[in-house]
Formats: structure tokens, sequence, C-alpha cells
């Protein structure tokens, strides 16, 4: 009689150097010549013939008797095997096959995955990773993980941060999830995984997934227009966006009406209760091709954005400013229109600008038409030139002591207004004037001074 002691039946092994066994013959048997063996692999039924597998039924001889073994024939992993014993006496009584030995052989690792957190990938907030394993015979029995900070290859331990490698066990087998580590913003990481199978096949740990952790929000601003600014340009908005771990990806803007709380949603203005945020161009410089702004209206414009690992900024309260599109107006008061002066010591005017423009200077612009010149604020010469009023600016004057008029000259006098909204008066056509400070003169013709006359019927003379 024979028995297999290894392998046991039932079981799945990873490794298997050698089949061993007992054999005996009881008295008054002849003695133990020899055991012999039939190796059966499952999967083909195929029988191992001490130097390849055939399909016929065939024996191996074992070396020695009443304690045996046979060497490892060539085990393929994810295959099932059937070994029989049969010992054979010196009168050459050969035992009928007795109890068989089946065991699975296994000696391919377990694969595993991680899916949380993707590699290569840029996140905010990280609670739990998670992956999944798998073995193609004996199963998955259970999966370590290992977190590497790629800075300054310290490892998670569980609890904190250490020069030491850890591997820590993950809840589940083929679906599996470790809790997260205490991360860093900024900071890059490396998490690995290795599952172990049934018969304590290992895994040898793959390059694994890294991921950079970022959960500061970027931040954007306005810089054009200013804030409180007035302005006359059927403006882009502009502005410009920073993230200090990854990259800026996107930055919205809202655009509000005051007037009516409505909001600019990209195609015409919105009742709704809230900032509505539309797509702007370019994310560390960006820019917004405006509406239609509306002339004495005040704006407020928000911006926000959103980084890498979406992160989104909280927008501020954002800037205002006032589309104000209407031109001032001025007034040449003194001298008045198509006088003749004798002398003219100043100039004077009004300015006005509709609300909420204001007037911020006012220009004058001088010229003789009889000589086709222009006061320089020096001289008359051929140069066209405004000159800024001397004082005032919604009632405002021009004074200058070298200032001289020709006698018998004509003269014309325009104003121009600026307003803080960067609108420019059209000029009007002025006021004219014409220069006259020579005394006139007489002579009397008629009597003839020193004359003595008996009659005078008229007194007459000339005068230029």
């Amino acid at each position: 009689t024979s028995v297999i002691s290894t392998p046991a039946t039932g079981v799945t092994l990873n490794s298997l150097p050698t089949i061993s066994g007992i054999a005996g013959d009881p008295l008054p048997g002849s003695g133990m010549s020899l055991v012999k063996l039939s190796i059966k692999k499952i999967a083909d039924t195929s029988y191992w013939t001490g130097s390849t597998w055939v399909t016929t039924l065939t024996y191996v001889n074992a070396t020695g008797t009443t304690n045996w073994n046979y060497g490892n024939p060539g085990w393929v992993s994810a295959n099932t095997y059937i070994i029989n014993s049969r010992a054979v006496d010196i009168a050459n009584n050969e035992e009928s096959p007795g109890i068989l030995s089946t065991f699975n052989f296994d000696n391919t690792a377990p694969s595993s995955i991680i899916l949380t957190p993707v590699n290569s990938s840029q996140i905010k907030s990280l609670s739990l990773i998670s992956g999944t394993a798998s073995d193609a015979t004996a199963g998955v029995s259970f999966v370590k993980v290992t977190i590497m900070n790629r800075g300054n290859t310290n490892y998670w331990n569980g609890s904190a941060w250490a020069g030491v490698e850890s591997w820590l066990d993950a809840t589940g087998t083929t679906d599996w999830t470790i809790g997260s580590a205490n991360w860093s913003s900024g900071s890059s990481y490396l998490v690995r995984s290795r599952g172990t199978d049934t018969v304590n096949n290992e895994e040898a740990p793959g390059t694994g997934n890294s991921f950079l952790f970022d959960n500061i929000t970027p931040s954007s601003n306005i810089t054009y227009p200013a804030n409180d600014a007035k302005t006359n340009s059927a403006l882009t908005i502009s502005g410009a966006a920073v993230d200090a771990t990854t990259a800026v990806t996107n930055v919205k803007i809202s655009i509000r009406n005051t007037s009516n709380d409505k909001y600019w949603d990209g195609s015409g203005w919105d009742t709704s209760a809230s900032d509505v945020f539309i797509d702007a161009s370019g994310t560390n410089s960006w820019t917004y091709t405006s509406p239609s702004w509306q002339s004495g209206k005040t704006y407020v414009l928000k911006s926000k954005s959103t980084d890498n690992a979406v992160n989104i900024e909280t927008p501020t309260a954002g800037i205002s400013f006032t589309y104000d599109s209407t031109l001032p107006t001025s007034y040449v008061t003194v001298p008045t229109n198509n006088s003749l002066l004798k002398a003219v010591a100043l100039i004077s005017g009004t300015a006005v600008d509709v609300s909420p423009g204001s007037v911020t200077s006012v220009k004058v612009l001088l010229q003789n038409t009889s000589q086709t010149k222009y006061w320089d604020g020096d001289t008359w010469g051929t140069t066209l030139g405004w000159l800024n009023v001397t004082s005032g600016i919604t009632t405002w004057v021009y004074s200058n002591g070298s200032l001289s008029w020709t006698a018998g000259n004509n003269y014309i006098i325009q104003s121009k207004a600026y307003d803080d909204g960067g609108n420019t008066e059209s000029v009007g056509v002025g006021v004219s004037f014409m220069f006259d400070n020579i005394v006139p003169t007489t002579a009397i013709v008629s009597p003839v001074n020193g004359n003595t006359i008996t009659s005078l019927a008229n007194i007459t003379g000339t005068s230029i």
C-alpha cells in the first residue's frame, strides 16, 4: 500500500518542488520493490512520462520505497492535477490504485489597479483612495497600499509622514479602499498598490498613480475699466488671473446694471436674482467684449477663476464704473455775438454736462478772421491752438494781459468743454465781433472860422 503525503488533496499551492509519500508491504509480504506514480493534468487529460506530457495513462517511478518522493514535472499555473500512487512488492504484486491527491497549482501573482486618484491628475480633495484587484485562480486575500510624498520621499504610515516606506492594509479585496493621508496643497504624491492571493503569491507593485494636490483657489482681478471710473468707450473688459499651484483653466465675469439689477447673460439682460457669470477669453490674461452700454448708467463687474484642480474662486465685490457718452456743452457769454467793441478785457462763458457726467476742463480758440491768425497765448500767429481757460469750469474766464486786438479786425471766439467720461464737445460756431478803438474826428466847414457873416442858413461839417 502507498499513501501520498504531499500534496494533500484539495489544496492550492504556489510551489511544489517534490511529491512525497510512504509505502509498505504487510507481513507475510515479500517487501517493497518500488512505488510508481501517475501525474495527470486535468485541463488536457495528459499524463507525465518523465520527460513530456501524453494523452495515455503513464506511470513514472518514484525514488525510494517506504519513504518515497518524486521531483517537479514542471507545474503550470492555473491548472489542477491528480496524483495516483501504486506500490509494487518484490513478488511483483501491484497495489490497486488507492486514494488520489487532487490539488491546484497557482504561482501567478494577483494584479491590482488604483482607480482613485486618477494618474497624473490635479485634485482639490481626496478622502478615500480606491481600486480593484483580481486573481485568476486562488483569489485575492488582501491588498496593501503605500503613499509617498514625491517632494520629500516621506511615506504615510497611517497617522504621520515618516522616512520609512509603509504598506498599509486596504479594506476589501476585489474592490478595495483605504483612507486618505494629511495632504499638503502644492505637493505631489505617488500611490501604489500590491495584492496578495490566498496562496501568498504577492504582486510586484507597479509604477502607481501620481497626483498633485491643490486646494487653494486661484484669484482674478479686473484691470480695465478702473474702479469708480467714468468712460465713454465701447470698451473691452480685461483682467488677470493667477494660481499658486496648478494653472488657471477658466475665467468668468458677471456684469450687472445697477439701475435695474439686470445681468448680462451673453446675449441679453437677465433679471436673475443672483450673479450670472459668463466665460471670458483667456486665462492668466483675459478679456471680454462688452455689451452695448447705456449712457448715464453704472455697472458692477465681478470675475471668478477656476484652476486645474477645479478650485473655484469666491468672487469679490468687484468694481463699478459709469458709462457716459453724452457730450458736454459750453458757451461764450462775453463778448456777445455780432457785437462791435472798443475794449475786450476778458472772455467768459459757461459749461454744462448731463448727470452723471461733469465738466473737467474748458478750452478756447481765438481767431482773427481778418488776418487768418490765432492767439497762442503770447502772440498772433498762423498755427491754430486751443488754450486752457485761466479760471473756472462751469463758469469760466480767459484773460491775458498780453492779449491785443487790432482795430477794424473781425474776430471769432469758440469754446470746447471736456468731461470726466472722456467726452469732448463738438465745437460750435462760437461768437464773432469787430474790434474798434479808434476815436472818430469831426470838422466844421461852415461857417469858416474867423469870418464875419450876415446870414447862416446851415451849419455843415465832416466826420471820419
